[in-house]
C-alpha cells in the first residue's frame, strides 16, 4: 500500500472509514464495533515495534529514508524486482533450492521403499494361498486406484486427526509415495511372474535344478524380460 501511494503520489485511504488511526502515509481502518477492543492493541503494537526498531526496519525496507525521492526510488526498485523473472528467481532462490532438495529426497526414499514393498507384495500375490493372494490383490487394488493427492491428504491430515498427533511432512510424503508406487511395482512383479507359462516354470524342476543354480537364474532372467 505504501509503495502504491508513493508511486501514484496520493495518500492511501482505507475502504472502511468508520474509525481510522493515522500512521505515516497510511491509515489503519477499524470498525466502530471493534474500536474499543482493537484500537488499544494497535497502538500498543505500534509502540512496541517502534521501541525495538522493527518499525524503522520496515520503513527503510519499503520506503527508504522517508523522503519522497527515496520512497519513490525504493518503491520502483522493489516493484521491478517483484515483477521481473530474474528478480523473483533471485528473491526465492533459497526456497526453490530447499524445495528441490526435499523433492530429490522424497523421490529417492520413495523409490527405495516402494521397490521393497512392491517386490514383497508381488511375491505374496503368486503364493499358492488364496488368503495371501487376496491380501496382495487388495493392496494393489486400493493403493493403485486411489489418487495420489487424496492419499497424501488422508495421510498428512486425516490420520493425525484420528490419532491426535501430527505426522512430519517428509514422513507423510515418503509413506504416500511408497504405498502408491509400491502398488504399481507389486502389480508389475505379480503380472510378470504370472505371465510365465506353467510349463516353463516346471521345466527347471524336470531338469533336476534345485536352489540357486543356473536353471533358476535363467528363469528369473526370463521373468525380468516379461
Amino acid at each position: 500500500m505504501s509503495r502504491h501511494a508513493v508511486r501514484y503520489r496520493h495518500r492511501a485511504e482505507p475502504q472502511n472509514r468508520d474509525e481510522t488511526r493515522k500512521v505515516g502515509l497510511l491509515r489503519i481502518a477499524i470498525a466502530k464495533s471493534h474500536a474499543n477492543d482493537l484500537l488499544p492493541k494497535v497502538n500498543a503494537g505500534l509502540k512496541k515495534i517502534k521501541a525495538n526498531g522493527t518499525y524503522a526496519k520496515i520503513v527503510r525496507k519499503y520506503l527508504g529514508n522517508g523522503s519522497q525521492k527515496s520512497q519513490a526510488k525504493t518503491a520502483a526498485k522493489t516493484n521491478d524486482s517483484d515483477h521481473s523473472f530474474m528478480g523473483l528467481l533471485k528473491s526465492n532462490w533459497g526456497t526453490l533450492m530447499g524445495g528441490l532438495g526435499e523433492t530429490l529426497q522424497l523421490t529417492v526414499l520413495g523409490i527405495v521403499f516402494a521397490t521393497v514393498i512392491g517386490i514383497i507384495f508381488g511375491l505374496i500375490g503368486v503364493i499358492p494361498n488364496k488368503f495371501a493372494q487376496g491380501v496382495a490383490t487388495t493392496f494393489i487394488y486400493i493403493f493403485r486406484g486411489l489418487p495420489l493427492m487424496v492419499l497424501a491428504l488422508f495421510i498428512y491430515t486425516g490420520i493425525p486427526s484420528l490419532i491426535g498427533a501430527k505426522i512430519p511432512a517428509l514422513i507423510a510424503g515418503v509413506v504416500t509415495l511408497t504405498l502408491n508406487e509400491g502398488a504399481y511395482t507389486a502389480a508389475f512383479v505379480k503380472g510378470g511372474i504370472q505371465a510365465v507359462d506353467g510349463g516353463q516354470m516346471e521345466l527347471p524342476v524336470v531338469w533336476g535344478c534345485r536352489g540357486p543354480n543356473p536353471c533358476a537364474k535363467s528363469f528369473c532372467h526370463r521373468v525380468s524380460k516379461l
